[in-house]
């Protein structure tokens, strides 16, 4: 096959799989089960689902990325496929009086019994500019009049909002939600004090960037998880200079395991998540045509050095 032909064949190809219209929303490759639009393009940034087959929800955080549209968060019942139903559209109360994104992350956990939804947000200035995360109890669904919210993060010394979260259950039993700052660091909040009413006092560690101390340069996403190997809660971060592994078995005094950086192309890491058994791990940056890394963790972690690069 010539190149010409080559070519034209690959316009083909990629004009099919991606031509979508209402009639057909997706690829061949793809069957559409249900379709519900949820408003303006790029409103949707992201999704999670619960995973009780008995409570089929899916949350979802609305952004505002161009156009004037609200910012919040919509719950919806997947239990019909076929037919899925938006059951509650929740909007900040101060959503016209704040500037920037929005929501932008949302997780799930459950605790003593009861459901929980964590919506994170980030807004560069107004009344909410210190807002990091709204928590609801969502344990009522699919009653959407018995959702409520229980408890908002705020952090005024780092005012701009949570750009990620992550929810990991530590080996002490406790959930804890990690978030990002505008510093440089990762906060953990122990969600039972949240939950519980005791929001000023759930702030219980910050995982550092190394290097970065005093500066406004921090994660930008990260991952957790129990390390077999080493009976560790270990806490894998990606931001200013590269990835970073810690074991955060003390929640409030983290120790470096691993230190990836002056790796050729990255300056800054932006997804870092390990294999089941914590020894690969994948590592993403977002520039134009960037490659996924994958990297051995085994000479970090058998003590052969430090950094890996």
């Amino acid at each position: 096959m010539n190149r010409f032909a080559a070519l034209a064949l690959t316009g083909l190809l990629a004009s099919s799989l991606f031509a979508q219209t209402p009639t057909n929303p997706g690829s061949e490759n793809i069957d559409v089960l249900g379709h519900l639009p949820l408003g303006a393009p790029e409103s949707v940034a992201d999704i999670e689902l619960e995973q009780e087959l008995e409570r089929a929800f899916a949350y979802v955080a609305k952004a505002r990325y161009r156009a004037n549209y609200a910012r919040g968060m919509d719950i919806i019942d997947i239990s019909d496929p076929a037919s899925p139903t938006l059951l509650k559209r929740w909007i900040n109360s101060n959503d016209d009086l704040n500037a920037g994104v929005g929501a932008l992350d949302i997780k799930h956990f459950k605790y003593d019994g009861r459901y929980y939804v964590v919506l994170a947000l980030q807004f560069s200035q107004g009344p909410d500019y210190d807002l990091g995360a709204v928590v609801f109890d969502v344990t009522g669904l699919p009653d959407a009049d018995k959702v409520r919210e229980v408890a908002r993060i705020r952090e005024p010394d780092m005012p701009g909002g949570f750009h990620n979260i992550f929810i990991y259950k530590h080996s002490n039993g406790i959930p804890y939600l990690i978030t990002t700052v505008r510093g440089p660091g990762a906060n953990m909040y122990d969600l039972t004090k949240v939950v519980s009413g005791n929001v000023e006092d759930a702030l219980a560690g910050n995982i550092p960037v190394p290097g970065m101390e005093g500066q406004r340069r921090g994660y930008h996403d990260f991952y957790a998880a129990w390390h077999p190997d080493t009976q560790e809660d270990r806490f894998y971060g990606g931001g200013a200079g590269g990835y970073y592994v810690f074991d955060i078995s003390e929640v409030s005094d983290p120790t470096l395991r691993v230190t990836l950086s002056g790796i050729n192309g990255v300056s800054y890491g932006h997804t870092f998540t390990p294999g089941p058994n914590g020894r690969y791990v994948v590592a993403e940056t977002e520039y134009k045509y960037a490659p996924l890394r994958i990297f051995d963790l085994k000479p970090a972690l058998d003590g052969e050095r430090s950094t890996i690069s």
